[in-house]
C-alpha cells in the first residue's frame, strides 16, 4: 500500500481544477503519492482509489520539483 502526503497549496489548486467523471475533485479528500515532472499521482483518503493527473508545465502555474 502506498502512503501519501498532504498536498501543497499549488497541488491543491491543480487537484481542484481537475475534472474527474464531470466533477471537480475536493483536495481535502486526496493525498499525493507521486510528484513526477509530467504527472501527479493522487490517492483518495477514503476509497484508496488512485488517479493520475497529467501536468502541462507550460499552462500550469504549479512548477513541481
Amino acid at each position: 500500500m502506498k502512503h501519501g502526503k498532504t498536498p501543497t497549496v499549488a497541488q491543491k489548486i491543480l487537484i481542484a481544477g481537475y475534472k474527474h467523471r464531470s466533477k471537480n475533485l475536493n483536495p481535502d479528500n486526496w493525498m499525493v503519492v507521486k510528484n513526477l515532472p509530467d504527472e501527479l499521482v493522487i490517492k483518495n483518503r477514503n476509497s484508496n482509489s488512485i488517479i493520475h493527473i497529467a501536468i502541462d508545465r507550460k499552462r500550469c502555474p504549479y512548477k513541481g520539483n
